[in-house]
């Protein structure tokens, strides 16, 4: 089970006291999965929320992304193939055919950028159909954007077909 989360406080929305967050994002059984905790020492307001699928509520994202930093998912090589792919992200990311489209061109020219989970549970999608990925940390805690953004990785592992 790959998961990675973070901690970092706020303002209590009742009492205004400070209080611990505690978010997260994991895969379980194929699944990609996010959650939020956190309880108020001083008013007792807290509460605990855990929900699946292809799209994380951008707190959590954000706070991910601010504690560890982006991770780049790229192709390894040009697939023979399109469909492959487009079946991976239309499955992995709840996308239609043209947005698929888009992605695969995003992928294939500068990568995917996201959280470690997400990026993972997309090269386990990608993978499951035969098809090689790279995942490289990116150095910062902003995406990179643009054609510099190749020089703003540092490599962190590939992942071989499957």
């Amino acid at each position: 089970m790959k998961t990675q989360g973070t901690q970092f406080t706020g303002l209590c929305p009742e009492c205004g006291a400070v209080i611990a967050y505690e978010v997260g994002q994991w895969i379980e059984r194929g699944v990609l999965w996010w959650g939020s905790e956190g309880q108020c020492e001083r008013c007792a307001h807290g509460w605990c929320e855990r929900d699946h699928g292809p799209v994380t509520p951008d707190r959590v994202r954000q706070a991910l992304l601010t504690a560890h930093g982006p991770v780049r998912l790229g192709l390894a090589d040009v697939p023979d193939k399109l469909v492959p792919l487009l079946r991976a992200l239309r499955t992995t990311e709840d996308l239609t055919v043209a947005e698929a489209r888009a992605r695969a061109g995003e992928l294939s020219a500068t990568g995917l950028f996201g959280t470690l989970v997400e990026r993972e549970y997309l090269a386990l999608g990608l993978r499951d159909r035969g098809l090689a990925v790279v995942l490289e940390r990116a150095v910062g805690s902003t995406e990179p954007q643009g054609p510099d953004a190749a020089a703003a990785v540092q490599p962190l592992r590939n992942v071989a077909r499957g």
